[in-house]
């Protein structure tokens, strides 16, 4: 059996696209956190399809947690 645990934190939605209009610091930090929870974990998968935009977020937060990275082309 696999130990899995999941953590969810508030919902605040911030990206790119609203970055300068959104001034709210625990927007920021929950992306801040997303990294992090990324970076620390055993495996990371990059599930992409057409309709969906490219992002390098996942691969940098695998790379600076040194965590296997896997692009999954769907």
């Amino acid at each position: 059996m696999l130990d899995t645990a999941v953590d969810v934190v508030g919902n605040f939605d911030v990206t790119m696209d609203n970055f300068e209009e959104n001034t709210q610091i625990e927007g920021h930090l929950k992306t801040m956190i997303d990294f992090f929870m990324i970076a620390k974990s055993s495996q990371v998968y990059f599930l992409k399809t057409e309709a969906m935009y490219n992002s390098s977020f996942s691969k940098y937060a695998a790379i600076v947690g040194e965590t296997p990275f896997t692009y999954v082309d769907l």
